[in-house]
């Protein structure tokens, strides 16, 4: 078998969508490099495991002018927001003729002038200009309905739709005394509507058939976290049958896990910052732990409406009410449907997609 190479540029810590990366490509004839910081690969080898990888330690832009861009076939890099100036004036002035694809969030990131993959450098070129295709994160890989994919072929670059995290196997829920609610991430404003999840779910509660318990699957990050720490406490007293478990500092990887695994629906009152060109991994977790998933009505197609586990949309506060207490009314019935809407989903060939996908961007050797 004939070895091609790609190279995996990353300075910030994407460590489960590089693992992805890695899984999908094993046994194939791509072999992947990571070039990243320390922080990064330590990480990546915690959740590779056993699992070896190829890895290079970036610690200084010079490893950048040195480095033999020449001898891969590929190479892949993270939203150039993430790039110092110079470690990005040093990539673009001695990468060479080796194709490379970059990281786009949505729209108006691929749109603004002032962005980073549209920001001219020393020689007038920018990363836009000069890359041969824009990388997405998104679930769809097989269809590509997405607006971003289109936005990007009418300006005539090609794009590599990838997962952000792509697993082969899928957990049953559960059964528990009372039905559980989680919703995953750092609390912090910018991330998810944590407020309005809250009183959302105090609302179903008291129409639930069961009582209910709300995970807080992250550390409270900032004044905003900590108000919410202290708001979801005083929620719990107040409510007859709603428990709320929220976390001061950051959870253990342990007590995160667990509590995936106790859920039943997993709630993203997911904020602008996602749409399509950006995950959010905690959709991932409504395929791997068995969930059913809810979120604002603009990021479901962005989440997967066609592929992956169960998930429903909401416009409002009563609207969430409403698809909360409907599904806990059924909860064992949407369940089953996530469960096989998730194993026909792990049924795509990821790693075949991949492959061709790769094979197309390169160089021809």
């Amino acid at each position: 078998m004939k070895s091609r190479k790609l190279l995996v540029l990353e300075i910030e810590t994407e460590e489960v969508a590089i693992a992805t990366l890695l899984h999908a490509l094993e046994k194939t004839e791509w072999q992947v490099t990571i070039l990243g910081s320390q922080l990064l690969l330590d990480r990546l080898a915690d959740v590779l495991g056993d699992a070896s990888f190829n890895g290079i330690t970036l610690n200084a832009k010079e490893t950048l002018s040195h480095f033999e861009w020449e001898s891969f076939d590929l190479i892949l890099l993270p939203n150039p927001k993430f790039m110092p100036a110079d470690y990005a004036e040093a990539f673009l002035s001695s990468r060479g003729s080796t194709p490379f694809g970059i990281g786009v969030f949505d729209l108006e990131d691929l749109n603004s002038r002032g962005s980073a993959i549209n920001r001219c450098y020393l020689d007038g070129n920018s990363f836009f200009i000069c890359c041969s295709f824009i990388y997405i994160s998104d679930l769809d890989f097989v269809n590509r309905d997405n607006e971003l994919v289109r936005k990007v072929g009418s300006m005539k670059k090609q794009s590599l739709v990838i997962p952000f995290k792509h697993t082969g196997d899928a957990q049953r829920c559960s059964s528990e005394s009372s039905i559980n609610i989680v919703v995953s991430g750092k609390v912090q404003a910018k991330r998810r509507n944590y407020l309005f999840a809250i009183l959302g779910v105090l609302r179903a509660s008291r129409k639930s058939p069961q009582p209910v318990h709300l995970f807080l699957n992250g550390g409270a990050t900032g004044i905003y976290g900590i108000f919410i720490y202290y708001f979801s406490k005083l929620a719990s007293k107040v409510s007859r049958n709603l428990s709320i478990e929220a976390y001061k500092s950051r959870v253990s990887e342990d007590n995160y896990h667990e509590n995936l695994r106790k859920s039943h629906i997993n709630l993203l009152p997911l904020t602008s910052l996602y749409y399509d060109g950006k995950d959010s991994g905690a959709f991932y977790d409504s395929m791997q732990y068995n969930m059913v998933s809810i979120c604002p009505d603009a990021h479901l197609r962005s989440i997967g409406s066609l592929h992956g586990a169960v998930a429903l949309g909401y416009s409002d506060m009563g609207e969430l009410v409403n698809t909360l207490c409907t599904v806990m009314s059924r909860l064992n019935g949407y369940l089953a449907d996530s469960y096989t809407k998730t194993k026909h989903y792990y049924l795509l060939d990821f790693s075949g997609y991949l492959v061709n996908e790769l094979n197309t961007l390169s160089k021809n050797r």
